[in-house]
């Protein structure tokens, strides 16, 4: 609400002017939920593919081997895109100098570095934290070339192990096994990064303590079928304390 103002004459009438609205939606949040929605159908199919390989049968395992890999590929695309949306909501609220970008432009920096700074600039991450986020981030950016930006031609067959035969490398890659290690990391960070954020930054502070209510039961609904993906204890000790790291 803005623009709120109001007045009150000497008979005691109030008249007020038209009060501003003003709505909006964190992204993030939704991009997360649709990932883990599709890493659960992407483990159901990888199931069903394991038994209709033994039971060799042919048609059913062609189908739930796209199917793993169509859900897989989303729930990777909308981990990355998640990840691009948080940090476009915390561009929003830390301002990075311009002779910074220029520089970045300058000198090619890549995006994920760009993401990683930004985020050490706005969070409180320690040194061995932010050189693990750098490696975490490049690597979501490898994955997303893959999907926007897919290799023509052909080449070798690459092994899918648990059905020991070869195939094409994206079958392999886009499965449900890689696409929950890259959504575990996703929302690690993300959840980690909402209870971390550095004090001089006001906005972003609020937007931390009004957004963590609703990220932390996407983290719970992954626990209970995933097992553990924060150590929560650790982690409120890091907020309580002012520690200089990220927990691990």
């Amino acid at each position: 609400l803005s623009e709120i103002s109001f007045t009150i004459s000497q008979d005691g009438k109030v008249e007020s002017s038209p009060v501003g609205v003003s709505v909006s939606i964190d992204l993030y949040v939704y991009w997360l939920e649709i990932a883990l929605k599709h890493l659960i159908q992407s483990e159901a199919a990888h199931q069903v593919l394991l038994k209709a390989w033994e039971a060799h049968d042919d048609e059913t395992s062609g189908f739930q081997l796209e199917s793993e890999f169509a859900s897989s590929m989303q729930c990777v695309t909308s981990a990355v895109v998640a990840l691009d949306s948080f940090y476009a909501v915390v561009r929003d609220y830390v301002a990075i100098p311009t002779d910074d970008i220029e520089a970045w432009r300058a000198n090619r920096t890549s995006r994920p570095k760009q993401i990683a700074e930004v985020f050490r600039r706005s969070f409180t991450i320690g040194p061995e934290s932010f050189t693990m986020m750098r490696k975490i981030l490049s690597e979501f950016y490898k994955w997303r070339d893959w999907f926007v930006h897919p290799p023509a031609g052909f080449d070798k067959p690459v092994r899918y192990e648990e059905l020991h035969v070869g195939m094409e490398w994206r079958f392999v890659a886009f499965r449900f096994e890689n696409a929950r290690n890259l959504l575990s990391m996703a929302l690690s960070l993300i959840a980690q990064l909402l209870h971390k954020p550095r004090p001089e930054h006001a906005g972003l502070v609020e937007h931390c303590s009004g957004l963590l209510p609703v990220v932390m039961p996407i983290v719970d609904q992954w626990e209970e079928r995933y097992g553990l993906l924060l150590d929560r204890e650790k982690l409120m000790l890091t907020q309580d304390h002012g520690e200089q790291d990220c927990p691990a």
